[in-house]
């Protein structure tokens, strides 16, 4: 954590997660923030007197291999599956992806996958595929990926954006 009003000070590091750290979040409670990472567990930091307020740990076997941060949410990508859920329960399965999954975007009605082949994946509230794609085969490498009013927007590495639209 770093003071910017005195010269980029270091002012503390917060240390806990024995494994990667994949995800940061505000929490509504002020002075609070969230962490999360593939060791299991999801960390709520005091940002005023710098301790660990709580660590819970996920019980899990699979290989956890991201977390992401949504509102009051989690989503874990276990190896191929992704899995939703709130901080005290494991949630439903949302689905299994064919390639591992490199990012993802939540929106307040789905959840969209870019995953590691190139494709991406949009699901449902209910978790079922909204809808699959694939970038042009001389596409070697998708950069970013966006959403925006149920467009799509891929940038490939040739510098080329692809628009799809998921409506």
């Amino acid at each position: 954590m770093y003071k910017y009003a005195q010269q980029n000070r270091l002012m503390h590091v917060f240390e806990g997660h024995t494994r990667s750290c994949t995800a940061l979040c505000n929490m509504d409670t002020p002075g609070l923030f969230l962490s999360a990472g593939i060791d299991y567990t999801f960390r709520i930091w005091s940002i005023d007197n710098f301790q660990l307020v709580y660590c819970f740990k996920l019980p899990l076997t699979e290989v956890l291999t991201n977390v992401f941060l949504q509102k009051d949410q989690f989503i874990l990508i276990l190896g191929r599956q992704i899995c939703i859920g709130a901080m005290n329960l494991i949630g439903r399965c949302m689905g299994i992806v064919k390639s591992r999954v490199e990012r993802m975007l939540c929106t307040d009605s789905q959840i969209i996958t870019l995953n590691k082949d190139n494709s991406c994946i949009a699901f449902n509230e209910n978790g079922s595929i909204k809808s699959t794609i694939y970038p042009p085969p001389t596409a070697k490498n998708v950069k970013e990926l966006h959403y925006h009013k149920e467009l799509i927007y891929l940038l490939l590495s040739s510098g080329t954006i692809c628009v799809f639209n998921f409506s």
